[in-house]
Formats: C-alpha cells, sequence, structure tokens
C-alpha cells in the first residue's frame, strides 16, 4: 500500500541507511541491545542490524500483518537473529488492548483510531518490561508510534530513571501527538525536565559528527513553545515533524 512503497524512493531511507549518527552511536555507546518501537516493515531494523551487528535486536510491531514483511526484509538483508514482538508498546502491560487500522497507509496507523478505521485487539507490554534484564549494559532506543510517545516514555520511566546508558531517538509530530490525546508542550516540557534532548542533526554519510558537543546546548523549557512552533511549520496545515534524541543527565558512556 502507499505505507509500504514510501520505502523504494525515499531520500529520508537514503539517508537513513547512511546516517553517520548511528557509527557515532556504535562508538560512543557501544548498544549490547536495540529496541525498535514502531518497526514497521523492518527498515529500521535491518539499518540497526548493519551498525549495531553484536546487539540484540527488538522489534516492537502493532500491526499483525507486517510481520511477515518485518521477516521477509530483515532475511533479505541478512539478519537471522532478532526478536520480534506483536504487541502495543505503551504505559501498562494488558492482555488485549484495542489498535487503529489506517485502511490507506501501513505507515501510519496508530493505537487510537481515526474516523473509519477497523481495530484489531492486541497485547499491550511496556519498555521497563522490554528492557527489564538490561541492567546498566548500554542500550540504544527508537520510538516512532504516530503520537503515542507519550505512552511509551511513560510505559519506560523505571527503566529510564535507573540507568544512565541509553541513548533515544524519537519522533515528535504535534498533529499526530494530539491525536493520540497528548499535548506536545506538556510530553516535551516532560522530557526536557529529566533529560538532555536535541533535535536530530539528521547528517549524511560522510558528516562530522559528535554526540557529545551536541548535547552541549541541550534543549531547555524557555525553548519548547518555539521549538514546537518551528516543527509544525515545516509542513502543509501545521502538520510538520522531527526527530528528537534523548540522553540521560548524569550518562554513562565510554
Amino acid at each position: 500500500d502507499v505505507g509500504g512503497r514510501v520505502y523504494i524512493h525515499g531520500q529520508h531511507c537514503i539517508d537513513e541507511a547512511q546516517s553517520s549518527l548511528y557509527p557515532e552511536v556504535a562508538r560512543l555507546l557501544n548498544p549490547t541491545r536495540v529496541v525498535d518501537v514502531g518497526a514497521n516493515y523492518g527498515f529500521t531494523g535491518a539499518v540497526f542490524a548493519k551498525f549495531f551487528p553484536k546487539a540484540d535486536l527488538v522489534l516492537v510491531e502493532p500491526d499483525p500483518k507486517l510481520g511477515e514483511y518485518i521477516r521477509r526484509n530483515l532475511a533479505l538483508n541478512g539478519v537471522e537473529d532478532f526478536t520480534l514482538l506483536s504487541a502495543i508498546c505503551g504505559d501498562e502491560e494488558r492482555d488485549s488492548v484495542p489498535f487503529g487500522i489506517n485502511p490507506k497507509s501501513s505507515q501510519d496507523n496508530r493505537v487510537k483510531p481515526l474516523d473509519g478505521w477497523s481495530t484489531v485487539d492486541l497485547q499491550e507490554v511496556t519498555l521497563s518490561q522490554i528492557l527489564d534484564d538490561q541492567g546498566d549494559d548500554p542500550v540504544f532506543i527508537k520510538i516512532d508510534t504516530q503520537g503515542f510517545e507519550k505512552q511509551v516514555f511513560a510505559g519506560g520511566a523505571r527503566f529510564l530513571e535507573s540507568s544512565d546508558n541509553w541513548l533515544i531517538k524519537t519522533e515528535f509530530a504535534p498533529d499526530w501527538l494530539e491525536s493520540q490525546g497528548t499535548k506536545p508542550s506538556e510530553l516535551l516540557g516532560s522530557l526536557v525536565a529529566v533529560h538532555d534532548v536535541i533535535e536530530d542533526p539528521e547528517l549524511g554519510a560522510d558528516s562530522d559528527v559528535s554526540l557529545p558537543r551536541l548535547f552541549q546546548t541541550p534543549m531547555t523549557a524557555e525553548d519548547v513553545e518555539s521549538f514546537i512552533a518551528d516543527v509544525r511549520s515545516r509542513g502543509k496545515s501545521g502538520l510538520g515533524w522531527t526527530d528528537l534524541l534523548l540522553a540521560p543527565r548524569n550518562r554513562n558512556w565510554k
């Protein structure tokens, strides 16, 4: 469908596969586990397997029909060792939660369905549950849940507060957040209050990137409203979005 075809010619896919961010994450953090929340067709999972070949790879994707594509696409990229969870990643552990299926694009399914969407009942897991045995070993986490990020962070709070050895890349899309009942300013304000938060610089393959240098000037509470307004302006009708990088204040990176 439309959602799957974006991977064929999307420049952002090329940029992601060649990003200079991930070699820097491998050098500095050297994660033993990578968690891809919102794995979709397995594209980012394949990218992470390329850059972090020794890490345990955990993919979380709620849409039941995408599991087949994830397995196929990872196999085509020589990735055999991974864990796939067909579940919602949220703020509670529950046996059955409805999940919205977009009839036009598998790129934009959402936990809380929009008008006219069907739903399927799925298990809900939490990020802390997935990382229960991680201890203080380094972990890299990607979150892309079409506006459900507040719940993902809430479900990961126990782990994120107990470890200083992680890095998160998360989508930040104000309109999508609002569709899931989240005020963008409240989410970003809460993240800025407890973590170091910067915008992903989206640097190309030949770019010189230094995470310590980037995190020297994290976002502050005073930046939140103007940053959200700027992100909205990047898309038509206020539908702009970006990615954020989050790190612990007292990070224990090598």
